[in-house]
């Protein structure tokens, strides 16, 4: 039928070049219909077993969870907080056999050689410190540690205050001087440029000869809490270092994604509306590390039923 049609306008050999290329078209065509059917089918079976597979390693829940570390004061919490039961990492002393017996370190300008004392491994991380001691004659003990390269990561004066050297020299009246000389001995061992300085505890008396003693943290903030990343500093009136260590474990700076991401308001409701106390508020908030986990340390002060002021410690953490 084809060839009567187009008798009159295409030669024979035209017409049978005209039929293979519409057979070869439409061959062409069932072959790519089912090889994109095929390769469709393929698709969707890879998808089924990647999306399998991803679900089995994601996590079964992301649930906040609160659970109490301490009470005081005859503190009552609600029964819906169960008590926290994991092991802590806090401060472990322990004997390292492999620490050398003498070490020498550098600190404002002077040399300090000291014999083994102890080894510590502190809150919040994992590696071990070594503490040695020594005495001078205008500084009496000094107790120092480093941590396994052998670089000082904190230094004490425990008699400095004892010595009259320290009552000549002028009292740091403002807080604008004392943390000016805070954030020089701090620069002395650690990079605070990104940390906030805040007066920890209260300022101490010293009975042997009216001395006051200052404590300063330098913390790595993450979304304006605390971290355990930090540089401790204790001064006195007059300027005199006691004391400086620095916990700058990076440990936030390496997981800062997760802790932005933590529900901190929500976990602060929480711990208000579960403390049992009246009047809650909450004293301070810190983000740690528990079993290589971040959780939000939280403590709350406020009344019992009986009128004493009471403090509950809680860990908030995600599971």
């Amino acid at each position: 039928m084809v060839y009567e049609y187009y008798r009159n306008e295409y030669t024979y050999l035209q017409l049978l070049l005209y039929q293979w290329i519409v057979d070869h078209h439409i061959e062409l065509t069932r072959k790519y219909m089912m090889r994109n059917r095929l390769l469709f089918l393929v698709f969707c079976i890879l998808c089924f077993i990647c999306s399998s597979c991803s679900g089995n390693s994601a996590p079964h829940s992301s649930k906040l969870v609160l659970e109490l570390l301490n009470t005081g004061n005859g503190a009552v919490v609600t029964p819906n907080i169960p008590k926290y039961t994991g092991e802590q990492n806090w401060n472990v002393y322990v004997e390292n056999e492999d620490a050398p017996k003498e070490q020498t370190v550098m600190f404002n300008g002077k040399t300090y050689t000291g014999t083994y004392n102890r080894s510590i491994t502190y809150y919040g991380t994992s590696a071990v410190r070594n503490r040695y001691s020594t005495e001078t004659e205008d500084e009496g003990i000094v107790d120092f540690e480093v941590d396994a390269f052998g670089e000082l990561v904190g230094i004490a004066f425990p008699q400095r205050s004892q010595f009259s050297s320290e009552l000549e020299k002028p009292r740091l009246e403002t807080e604008e001087s004392r943390h000016e000389v805070v954030l020089q001995y701090a620069k002395m061992l650690a990079d605070v440029d990104e940390y906030k300085l805040v007066q920890f505890g209260n300022t101490v008396v010293l009975p042997t000869n009216g001395q006051l003693l200052y404590h300063y943290r330098l913390y790595y903030m993450v979304n304006g809490v605390e971290t355990s990343d930090y540089v401790a500093v204790s001064i006195l009136d007059r300027g005199g270092l006691m004391y400086l260590d620095v916990l700058q474990n990076k440990w936030a700076k390496q997981h800062q994604a997760q802790l932005e991401a933590f529900p901190v308001n929500e976990a602060l409701q929480m711990a208000l509306s579960s403390c049992g106390l009246k009047n809650p508020t909450v004293s301070s908030k810190l983000f740690g590390i528990l079993k290589e986990e971040a959780v939000l340390l939280i403590n709350v002060e406020g009344y019992t039923e009986s009128g004493q002021t009471a403090l509950i410690e809680l860990i908030a953490r995600m599971e």
